[in-house]
C-alpha cells in the first residue's frame, strides 16, 4: 500500500561527517506540545534551546492545559570533544513520565505516573559523533517539570545543550564540503514525529526506512532498506560522480511517507 500519511520532521535526512551537511540548522530542540497524556492533539511547536522547565502548577503555554499534556523534543546531538572516545551520561528528571531515545533506540522508558524521579543512561561516543536525540514527556496532574542534562564523565562537567543540539531546517538548503575522499557517504536522520493529518506517530509504529539513491536527481533508481531502529547508514565504495539521496518512512500498516528533502554529494 502506498499512501502519504506520514511526514518527516524538518530536515529528517542529513549527510554526515564523511560527506556534507546539506541543511542549515537552528540551535536547540524541536518541541511539540500536545493536549493529552499520549500526544493526542498537537497544539503548538517551537524550538527550545534546552529542556529545563519547571512549570509547577502552570500551563507550558497558551492553549496547553496545566494537567494532562505531553511534549516531544527532538534534535541532533554532536559529541563536542575533539579526539578519542568519551562516555557521556544522559539524565532525565521529570514529574511524570519520560522516555529518552538515542539513535532511535529507547534507553530510558519510565512512561508512568511518578513524582520527581531521575533516570540516567551512559553511552560512549567518538569525537564529533552525531546522534539523533528524542525526549518524550507527559504530565498527568499536579506539579510539572522536565529536565535533561548531558554530562561528560571524563571531566564531570555538564555539556551545554544549546551548543551541541540542533534542529535541522529543511527550508534553507546549504552544502558544505568536508574533504571526504574515501568514496563513502554517511547519512543520518531523525525519525518522524507527526503524520500529515497532525496526529502523533510513535517510534514503535515505524516498520522500516527506504533510502532512495542514484546518479540523477530525477532518477533515484537504487533502494536500500533499513530497520526501524536505524538512524544512520554509510554507503561504501561508491563510484565517482554525483550522488543524490532521499528517504521514505514506512509504518507497521504499510503506509508510506512522501520522500524527504533530497541531499547530494559529489565524489571525485
Amino acid at each position: 500500500m502506498t499512501l502519504s500519511k506520514l511526514v518527516c520532521i524538518t530536515g529528517c535526512l542529513l549527510l554526515g561527517s564523511s560527506a556534507t551537511i546539506a541543511h542549515a540548522s537552528t540551535p536547540g530542540f524541536f518541541g511539540e506540545y500536545y493536549k493529552g497524556n499520549n500526544f493526542n492533539s498537537l497544539i503548538h511547536s517551537r524550538v527550545d534551546s534546552d529542556i529545563n522547565f519547571h512549570w509547577s502548577y502552570s500551563n507550558p503555554m497558551k492553549g496547553v492545559p496545566a494537567d494532562s499534556f505531553s511534549v516531544r523534543w527532538s534534535g541532533l546531538f554532536t559529541a563536542p570533544h575533539r579526539s578519542g572516545t568519551r562516555k557521556n551520561r544522559f539524565t532525565t528528571t521529570t514529574d511524570d513520565g519520560v522516555k529518552l531515545y538515542l539513535g532511535n533506540k529507547a534507553v530510558i522508558d519510565q512512561w508512568k505516573r511518578q513524582g520527581k524521579q531521575r533516570h540516567s543512561h551512559e553511552v560512549s561516543l567518538s569525537a564529533g559523533q552525531r546522534l539523533p536525540l528524542i525526549m518524550e514527556y507527559y504530565e498527568n496532574e499536579g506539579s510539572a517539570f522536565a529536565y535533561l542534562t548531558i554530562t561528560d564523565l571524563a571531566t564531570g562537567a555538564d555539556i551545554p545543550i544549546s551548543k551541541t543540539v540542533i534542529t535541522p531546517d529543511s527550508k534553507t538548503a546549504a552544502t558544505k564540503e568536508t574533504g571526504a575522499s574515501n568514496n563513502s557517504i554517511s547519512l543520518s536522520w531523525i525519525a518522524p514525529l507527526t503524520r500529515m493529518d497532525g496526529t502523533s506517530i510513535a517510534l514503535s509504529e515505524i516498520d522500516h526506512y527506504r533510502i532512495l539513491y542514484g546518479n540523477s536527481a530525477k532518477e533515484l533508481v537504487n533502494v536500500h532498506k533499513l530497520d526501524s531502529d536505524q538512524s544512520s547508514y554509510t554507503f561504501q565504495d561508491l563510484p565517482k560522480g554525483n550522488w543524490y539521496f532521499s528517504i521514505i518512512v514506512v509504518d507497521q500498516s504499510g503506509l508510506e511517507s512522501p520522500r524527504s528533502g533530497m541531499v547530494s554529494k559529489s565524489l571525485e
